[in-house]
C-alpha cells in the first residue's frame, strides 16, 4: 500500500519547495540510514547535528509521518521526512516518483526472516549474544529475562538494578537528548509490563512504586519541554502500578500508607486523587486507613483567614488539602466540602469557590452569603470574579441597584472596554444600558480632558484608546474618528480605524497607511516587510478611487529608492504589479 502513494510528486506536495530542497541534500549526503519495511511501515535513521528518527506509512489512503526532530514533532513534513521519502524511492527504484507495478520491490527484511528461519538454533543463539555485546537495549531485555526466570527475588533485584541504570542522567539533559533518554525508560517500562502477562502482579507492584520514584526525582536533571516523554513514562508507569494492585491484591492497609506517603510528598502527581482512583484495590479498611492518616495531617494545618500572608501557604498545606476535598467530594456532603475549602479564606477567590459549591446545589441563599462575606473582606483588594457572582445574585433576586453598583464600581476601577462590554451585559436584563451608556460614556470624555493636561507616557494609558475602542465595538465610526484625533492609540488602533474609513473616506486612510508601512518597514524583520507589503497593495485601489493612480507608482519608487539597502523588503516591493 504503501508504493501505491508514497511518490516524488507527494514529497513535494507535502514539503514544499524550500523544505524538499534541504531534504534533498540530506539524501544526497548519504545520511539516510537503517531503513525497514515492516507491515507497510517506513522507519530509517537520518544524521546530522543530532540523530533522529523517521516513520512513514500509508493510512486511509494517504501518507502519514512522524520525525523526532523538534519541526517533526509540531507535526511538519520536514527535511527528514523528504530524505527518507527519496532513500526509499531510489531503493524501489522509483528515480522518478511514478508507480512501478512492474518492477519488483526490493524488500531485505523478507530476505532476513526468510535466512533466519533457516538456521538453526546454536547460529541464532551466538548471533543474538554477540548482538547483545554491541546493542545496551537487547543486552538490558535479555539479563531482565534471565533474571525473571530465576525467580521473584532475582526479578525484583534485577529490575531495581536496571531501573537505576536507566534512570541515571550523568548530568543535565538537554531537550535535544530528552527523547534517547526516555525511550531507554520506555523499554524498562516494556519490560515491567510482561511481569503482568507472567503472573507476577505482586513483584510489579514493588517495582513500579521504585521506578515512580526514580523517575520522579530524574525529572529535575531532565529537560521535557519538547514532548512530555517524561510526564507519559510516569503515567504509564502509574497505570502499570493499578492494574498490578488489582490483580495482586496487597494488603490494604500498607498500600493505603504508602499511597497517602507517595500523594503527600511526590513533586509530580502520578498518584494524583489515589483514595478516588484505588477505591477498588483498597476497600473499606484501606480506604479507613487513608482517611484517618489524612485526618491526623489536616488537624495539624493551622486555618487561613484574609489576613494570612499567602507565602504561609506552602506545598504540603497544598497537597492535604487538595486530598481532603477529594474525601469531601467522594463523600457527596456539600458542607463537607465547604468545610475544608473555608479552612482557607486567604483571597476572594476562595469565597468564590464556596459560593459557586451552593450555587452549584441550587442553595442560593448560602451562595449569596458567602459572596458578600468575601466581597466585604476584600474590598480593599476586590476580585472581578466574587463581584461578578455576586451581582449575578443580585440581578436574580431583582435587587439590580446593588448589582449595577458592583460593575460601575469595576468600570471606574478600569474604564476599558471589557468593563464596558460588562456593564452593557449586566445592565440590558434590568433595562438600564441607556442610563449606563451615557454615564460610561460622560466618564471616558470626562477621564480624556483631565488626561490632556497631562504628558502621556504611553498609548498604553491613554484614554483616548479606551474610547476609540468603545466607539468601534458599537460600530460608531465616525465617533470613533472624531475621538482618535484627541491623544495617543496605538498603531494597531490606527490601522483598525483606517479599514473603517476606506469605504467612505478613502482620503483619511491614504495618510494612515503610508505612515505604518514605514513603520514597519523601519522594523527590519522579514515578518515586518510582509505586513509593510500587504498595507502597500491596500493603498494601490484607494489612490485609483481618488483617481491618483500615478501618485502609487511614484510611491513605490520613493519606497524602492529609500529602502533599497533592505534587500528582503525590495525582492518582495518587486513581485507587486505595477
Amino acid at each position: 500500500m504503501l508504493a501505491d502513494y508514497l511518490s516524488l510528486a507527494v514529497l513535494k506536495k507535502f514539503a514544499g519547495s524550500s523544505v524538499f530542497a534541504r531534504g534533498e541534500e540530506y539524501f544526497n549526503s548519504g545520511a539516510v540510514s537503517k531503513i525497514k519495511v515492516i507491515d507497510d511501515l517506513l522507519t530509517a535513521r537520518v544524521s546530522g547535528s543530532y540523530s533522529y528518527t523517521v516513520k512513514l506509512w500509508e493510512e486511509d489512503g494517504g501518507i502519514e509521518y512522524e520525525c523526532s526532530c523538534p519541526h517533526g514533532q509540531e507535526g511538519n513534513f520536514c527535511k527528514h521526512c523528504v530524505a527518507v521519502g527519496l532513500a526509499w524511492l531510489a531503493e524501489a527504484g522509483k528515480a522518478g516518483g511514478a508507480k512501478s507495478g512492474k518492477q519488483k520491490k526490493n524488500n531485505p527484511w523478507k530476505e532476513i526472516t526468510d535466512f533466519v528461519s533457516l538456521q538453526d538454533a546454536e547460529f541464532l543463539a551466538a548471533l543474538l549474544l554477540e548482538t547483545a555485546k554491541r546493542d545496551d537495549v537487547l543486552y538490558e531485555k535479555l539479563l531482565l529475562k534471565a533474571q525473571r526466570a530465576a525467580g521473584p527475588a532475582s526479578t525484583i533485584k534485577g529490575f531495581r538494578a536496571a531501573i537505576d541504570r536507566a534512570v541515571d542522567t550523568g548530568g543535565y539533559v538537554e531537550w535535544r537528548e530528552a527523547s534517547s533518554y526516555a525511550a531507554g525508560l520506555e523499554h524498562i517500562a516494556d519490560s515491567l509490563a510482561e511481569l503482568l502477562q507472567q503472573g507476577q502482579a505482586a513483584a510489579l507492584v514493588d517495582l513500579t512504586e521504585y521506578a515512580i520514584t526514580r523517575v520522579e526525582a530524574a525529572c529535575e536533571y531532565v529537560d521535557d519541554s519538547n514532548g512530555g516523554e517524561m510526564s507519559d513514562i510516569l503515567a504509564r508507569l502509574g497505570e502499570l502500578h493499578y492494574e498490578a494492585c488489582l490483580a495482586a491484591r496487597p494488603d490494604p492497609v500498607a498500600l493505603a500508607e504508602r499511597l497517602f506517603k507517595f500523594e503527600m510528598t511526590a513533586d509530580v502527581d502520578t498518584f494524583y486523587e489515589s483514595l478516588r482512583r484505588y477505591q477498588k484495590v483498597l476497600g473499606k479498611e484501606g480506604s479507613a486507613r487513608y482517611k484517618q492518616l489524612a485526618e491526623a495531617e489536616w488537624r495539624k494545618i493551622d486555618p487561613l483567614t484574609p489576613e494570612a500572608e499567602r507565602g504561609s501557604y506552602d506545598g504540603l498545606h497544598w497537597r492535604i488539602t487538595r486530598i481532603m476535598q477529594n474525601i469531601a467530594e467522594l463523600s457527596g456532603d456539600v458542607e463537607a466540602l465547604v468545610a475544608v475549602k473555608s479552612r482557607d479564606l486567604s483571597s476572594a477567590w476562595n469565597y468564590l469557590e464556596i459560593a459557586e459549591i451552593y450555587r452549584g446545589h441550587r442553595q442560593h441563599d448560602q451562595a449569596l452569603e458567602w459572596a458578600e462575606r468575601g466581597v466585604k473582606a476584600f474590598q480593599n483588594k476586590p476580585d472581578s470574579r466574587l463581584s461578578d457572582f455576586l451581582a449575578e445574585e443580585y440581578l436574580r433576586l431583582k435587587r439590580n441597584d446593588e448589582a449595577m453598583q458592583l460593575i460601575w464600581a469595576q468600570f471606574t476601577e478600569r474604564p476599558c472596554l471589557a468593563n464596558y462590554q460588562k456593564l452593557h451585559q449586566f445592565s440590558l436584563k434590568p433595562g438600564l444600558w441607556p442610563t449606563f451608556r451615557e454615564q460610561a460614556l460622560k466618564q471616558l470624555d470626562k477621564l480624556i480632558v483631565e488626561q490632556s493636561g497631562k504628558r502621556q507616557a504611553s498609548y498604553y494609558f491613554s484614554h483616548v484608546t479606551d474610547l476609540v475602542e468603545v466607539y468601534l465595538w458599537e460600530k460608531n465610526a465616525e465617533a470613533a474618528w472624531e475621538t482618535a484625533s484627541r491623544g495617543a492609540i496605538s498603531d494597531g488602533l490606527w490601522l483598525k480605524l483606517a479599514t473603517t474609513r476606506e469605504e467612505g473616506h478613502p482620503g483619511d486612510a491614504v495618510p494612515i497607511y503610508r505612515r505604518l508601512i514605514e513603520t514597519a518597514i523601519e522594523q527590519t524583520n522579514n515578518s515586518a516587510y510582509e505586513e509593510a507589503i500587504k498595507l502597500v497593495k491596500r493603498l494601490k485601489p484607494l489612490l485609483a478611487r481618488l483617481d491618483i493612480p500615478e501618485d502609487f507608482r511614484q510611491y513605490v519608487a520613493m519606497l524602492r529608492a529609500k529602502y533599497k539597502a533592505k534587500r528582503n523588503f525590495i525582492k518582495l516591493l518587486d513581485k507587486l504589479q505595477p
